[in-house]
């Protein structure tokens, strides 16, 4: 039997297949969620609004924090019930 290959693989063999499969499936696993993180929009991390004030004084804030910038927010965009006068704005951190 010289010359003759064991078509058994050998455990280096399976060792570097199983190596090799192991961070192909991490890689891809990394990439799905870094597609997923950079697809979804803006998240609100925070809202402040001083609700005894809001309800009896003109004129008071509700401000909302996203964990992103955000784009030029245009008024008509944005509905307050009951409608009441109101403006908007945007600023980067």
């Amino acid at each position: 039997m010289t010359g003759r290959r064991s078509r058994r693989p050998s455990g280096e063999r399976v060792f570097r297949r199983a190596s090799a499969t192991t961070i192909a499936v991490l890689l891809a696993g990394c990439a799905v969620v870094g597609v997923l993180g950079y697809a979804t929009g803006p998240r609100l991390s925070e809202a402040v609004v001083d609700a005894a004030a809001v309800t009896r004084l003109p004129d008071q804030q509700l401000r909302l924090f996203a964990d992103r910038l955000v784009a030029e927010v245009d008024p008509s965009e944005v509905e307050v019930e009951p409608a009441v006068p109101f403006t908007v704005s945007t600023s980067g951190r």
